[in-house]
């Protein structure tokens, strides 16, 4: 037996990063530090990305490696449309001919890759509906998260009771302040929190560069949040970008931004700045509250 390859084989079955780094692939020539850091042993992932920044490519590697070192396991994907569930298999498609010695596919389908071990990496545009037929995910990655119905997470997530260590993961942009994504991101501590955003700002109307990263990490790390800088977003990309799509989209797509929507009525922060836990409510969780009469308020009744 080759020992050499024995430790290597297991080296790379405990570490995604390892094995992912040993495999030739056009489409990631090399991990950035935030993405060594989403490929970590998290059983919940919230990754809010910049669009173009490489997110795919995190969950083409992750669905991938677990089919490869985990025999009979199952990787569901989940996207709001039939496109983004195809590119997804598209990568992974491309990492398996890059990898060279994968097991062998005997289903190799549009939306479903299965290996000659048991393994199966589905990728469907989810509904409610179509995902109750599945049981006990390995992985359950929510892609553009943000456009998941809360409906569906809610049906998707009872699912990973019976898996083995399962990992929860929602990659997306942001898309306004409600709907599940948002919910999580700011009302739900158990998460781990990644935010990879352009290195730029807007100031009146201009893109000019943001804060340095350190001091950024440092800012958003008090909040419970990992935070880093694109550095494939060019000046002149996003130059081109902010006028093509306006300062709001661009805010929301490369910055980050959890905005309200265009119709909102009252903005999601005045309503949040209407709440306190100061003022006792009117109804309690034991009924209408009894208010007493002052005594001088008595006399005037009588």
């Amino acid at each position: 037996m080759d020992l050499t390859k024995s430790a290597l084989s297991i080296l790379h079955a405990l570490d995604p990063v390892s094995y992912l780094e040993s495999v030739s692939w056009e489409h990631c020539p090399k991990l950035y530090a935030w993405q060594h850091e989403a490929l970590g042993d998290y059983d919940h992932l919230l990754l809010c990305c910049a669009r173009q920044a490489g997110e795919t490519v995190i969950e083409a590697l992750d669905v991938a490696h677990t089919a490869r070192f985990y025999p009979g396991s199952l990787s569901l994907v989940l996207a709001p449309g039939e496109r983004q569930s195809e590119k997804l298999l598209r990568d992974v498609k491309s990492f398996i001919r890059a990898e060279g010695t994968y097991p062998p596919t005997t289903r190799y389908s549009t939306t479903e890759i299965e290996l000659q071990t048991g393994s199966r990496i589905l990728a469907l545009p989810g509904t409610e509906r179509t995902v109750r037929g599945y049981s006990a995910p390995k992985r359950l990655i929510f892609d553009e998260a943000s456009r998941i119905e809360t409906e569906l997470y809610r049906s998707a997530r009872p699912m990973t009771v019976s898996s083995d260590r399962p990992r929860i993961a929602g990659i997306s942009t942001p898309f306004g302040k409600t709907g599940w994504f948002a919910d999580a991101w700011f009302k739900e501590d158990y998460w781990r929190k990644i935010l990879v955003v352009a290195p730029f700002d807007i100031v009146d109307g201009r893109l000019v560069d943001a804060e340095p990263e350190e001091r950024f990490r440092e800012r958003m790390a008090e909040e419970g949040v990992s935070a880093y800088y694109s550095w494939m977003h060019t000046p002149e990309f996003c130059e081109k970008e902010l006028k093509s799509i306006g300062e709001l989209w661009f805010r929301q797509e490369y910055l980050c931004e959890f905005l309200d929507t265009q119709n909102t009525l009252i903005p999601y922060q005045y309503v949040e700045q209407a709440i306190s836990d100061k003022v006792q409510p009117l109804f309690g969780t034991d009924g209408p509250r009894v208010f007493s009469i002052p005594p001088l308020f008595q006399e005037k009744v009588r």
